[in-house]
């Protein structure tokens, strides 16, 4: 949907759902990988709504070149159980750090895909409706999900990158798709 992001929107993220976010986001120092919620910092409502105000005071919501931004905490405190989900952050910048996508994994999350730069919106766009398509694509010959292999014969002749989030760092089948990954890049 077309529509800024809210406590009443990131309220209604749950347990088994895609949620795939875009729009524009930026990395700021000291507070990590942030996300536009699509508003101008409303400096009125700071004064007048004590919640709002609260949560600019404790870093929260900040204000960047005059837009209102979200930080980690913000999803901490609003965001509930994602127990299963995946989340798609098509914001620049969403990745520039593990910090943002290591509180959607805290969340539950099964898996974040995030950006670690800045990149043209065409770009950004494409990448989410391949990656989305390429989630939900059944093999013609077993009508089933593709499988690893099949996936990495896709991925060899495209330009991709690999970021990698993990709650423990033990999971194993993110650490065997990654070793998958990684030698497909450096054999590239």
């Amino acid at each position: 949907q077309d529509v800024n992001i809210s406590k009443a929107i990131l309220s209604k993220m749950g347990v088994n759902q895609i949620i795939v976010m875009f729009g524009h986001g930026t990395y700021v120092d000291g507070y990590h990988s942030t996300i536009e919620t699509g508003r101008v910092f409303n400096w009125q409502r700071y004064y007048d709504d004590p919640d709002y105000k609260k949560d600019v005071d404790d870093h929260l919501i900040l204000s960047v070149v005059g837009n209102e931004v979200i930080t980690y905490q913000y999803i901490e405190k609003y965001v509930g159980k994602l127990t299963n989900s995946f989340v798609f952050l098509g914001q620049c910048q969403s990745g520039m750090d593990p910090v943002l996508a290591n509180t959607f994994l805290a969340k539950g999350a099964s898996a974040v895909i995030a950006n670690t730069d800045t990149m043209d919106m065409r770009y950004g766009n494409v990448m989410q409706y391949e990656v989305l398509t390429q989630l939900q694509q059944n093999n013609g010959s077993t009508n089933k999900l593709n499988t690893l292999e099949e996936s990495l014969e896709f991925l060899k002749d495209k330009e991709f990158s690999c970021v990698v989030c993990s709650k423990s760092g033990t999971t194993t089948e993110s650490a065997i798709a990654f070793r998958f990954i990684k030698d497909l890049l450096v054999n590239k």
